[in-house]
C-alpha cells in the first residue's frame, strides 16, 4: 500500500554530526562535505514543499523532517525556519507538521529556548536511540549522555520523545534488554531493521528469541497502555507501507537538491539522482516502483521497504536475508499481537456499550422526576 495526500521531506539542516555511528550510510560523504543548509535555503525548501502540497489533490499537510547529519548543530537556522514555517500556515489552509530527528548527544547551548520552540510549536523530537546501554555504545556511544537529555526534553516541553533502535545483527540479541530501556524513556518506540547488515541464520535466530521474549513482556505489561510499538502497529495495520521515495517523498541536501530521498544525497553517484533543486520550481517525480516489486505481494507487514537501502548493496529489491530477518520477526510476534487487537476492541465496544447502558439510566431518571 502506498497512498498518501501528504507532502514529505527529510530536509539536510548540516552534513556535519558530532557521533560517528558504525553502520552509518552518511559518514565518508559527509565529512568530506562539512556543509550547513543557510536560511535562505532553508525557507525556500518550505515555499518549495508548500507549492507542492498545493499541487497535490486532497493535501492539507507538509511533514518537514528536520536532518543531518545532526541538526541540532544548525539549531539557528532550524529555529528560524520552524518561524518561517508557522507563518507560511498563517497564510494558507497547508499544516506544517515539523519534527527533528536527533542523536541528542548534544543539546543547542540555549537550552531554555530550545525547550521553548519545541514545546510552543509543537515539534515532534524523535531520538536515535540503539537500546540499552550496552548495544547503544557498541554502535553509537555516548548512551549516559543522551539518556539525561532525553529526560531533559521530556521535563521542560512536556512532550514524550519517540525513541528508535537501529537493528543490526550485531546488536540484535540486546533487543529485550534493549525494549526495557526504550520503553521506560517513552511511549513511543521504534524498531528499524538495516537492510545493509549480513544477516546469517545465527544473527536471525538471536533476532526471533529476542522478538520472542520483547513481544510477551509487551503483552504482559503494557499493551494496556497508551505505548505505541512500531511492530504491534505495522502487524495491525495489516499490510506493508511501501516508501513513496521520489513521489511524496523526497530529500533536500544542504545545497537545497532534491532527492528521491535523503539517503540518495550520499550515494557515489548522487548527481545521477538528483531531480532538481528548490530554487528552480517543480520537479518531475522519479519512479522507484521497480525496486518494490517484490514487496508488492508479500505479506510481511513488519519490513520497511527502502529503495535507496536496496540500490545501496546492489538489489533491485530486498535482499533475501533481510527479507528473513523481518519473516522471522513477523512469525513470533503477529499472534500475540493480532491477539492484542482484538482484546483491544473488544475493551471499546464494552466501554461503549457501558457507556450507552449508563445513559440509558440517566435517562431513565430523569423521565421518572418528571412523571413524579
Amino acid at each position: 500500500m502506498r497512498t498518501t495526500s501528504n507532502v514529505a521531506a527529510f530536509v539536510m539542516m548540516t552534513n556535519r554530526c558530532s557521533m560517528n555511528c558504525s553502520y552509518c550510510f552518511e559518514g565518508t560523504v559527509f565529512r568530506k562535505n562539512p556543509k550547513d543548509m543557510s536560511l535562505e535555503t532553508a525557507n525556500k525548501t518550505s515555499d518549495f514543499l508548500l507549492n507542492a502540497a498545493k499541487r497535490t489533490p486532497d493535501c492539507d499537510k507538509v511533514s518537514y523532517t528536520y536532518f543531518g547529519g545532526e541538526p541540532l548543530l544548525n539549531w539557528n537556522t532550524v529555529r528560524d525556519n520552524i518561524s518561517y514555517n508557522k507563518k507560511l500556515e498563517e497564510d494558507s489552509n497547508i499544516k506544517f507538521g515539523m519534527s527533528i530527528l536527533t542523536n541528542a548527544y548534544k543539546l543547542p547551548d540555549d537550552t531554555e529556548e530550545f525547550f521553548r520552540v519545541v514545546r510552543d510549536n509543537n515539534i515532534d523530537v524523535q531520538v536515535s536511540l540503539d537500546g540499552c546501554k550496552e548495544s547503544h555504545d557498541a554502535c553509537r556511544g555516548h548512551f549516559d549522555e543522551i539518556v539525561e537529555n532525553i529526560k531533559m526534553i521530556v521535563k521542560n516541553t512536556g512532550r514524550l520523545a519517540a525513541v528508535r533502535m537501529t537493528v543490526t545483527p550485531e546488536n540484535c540479541g540486546y533487543i529485550y534488554e534493549s525494549f526495557k530501556t526504550m520503553i521506560e524513556l517513552s511511549n513511543k518506540v521504534a524498531t528499524t531493521l538495516i537492510v545493509e547488515g549480513d544477516w546469517t541464520a545465527e544473527a536471525i535466530e538471536k533476532l526471533r528469541e529476542g522478538c520472542r521474549k520483547t513481544i510477551n513482556l509487551y503483552n504482559n505489561k503494557y499493551s494496556k497502555r497508551s505505548v505505541v510499538f512500531s511492530i504491534v502497529r505495522s502487524i495491525n495495520r495489516g499490510c506493508v507501507t511501501l516508501c513513496s521515495a521520489g513521489d511524496s517523498f523526497v530529500g533536500i541536501s544542504a545545497d537545497g537538491d532534491v532527492y528521491p530521498c535523503h539517503r540518495f544525497i550520499t550515494y557515489d553517484n548522487p548527481e545521477e539522482w538528483k531531480m532538481g533543486s528548490v530554487f528552480d520550481g517543480p520537479v518531475a517525480k522519479k519512479d522507484l516502483s521497480y525496486c518494490l516489486e517484490k514487496c508488492e505481494s508479500c505479506d510481511c507487514t513488519v519490513c520497511t521497504p527502502c529503495p535507496s537501502a536496496f540500490l545501496s548493496v546492489k538489489e533491485q529489491g530486498p535482499p533475501e536475508g533481510y527479507c528473513n530477518a523481518c519473516k522471522a520477526i513477523e512469525e513470533v510476534c503477529r499472534p500475540i499481537s493480532e491477539r492484542i487487537f482484538l482484546k483491544n476492541q473488544m475493551d471499546a465496544q464494552n466501554n461503549v456499550l457501558k457507556n450507552l447502558s449508563e445513559l440509558n439510566v440517566r435517562m431513565a431518571q430523569c423521565m421518572i422526576k418528571k412523571e413524579s
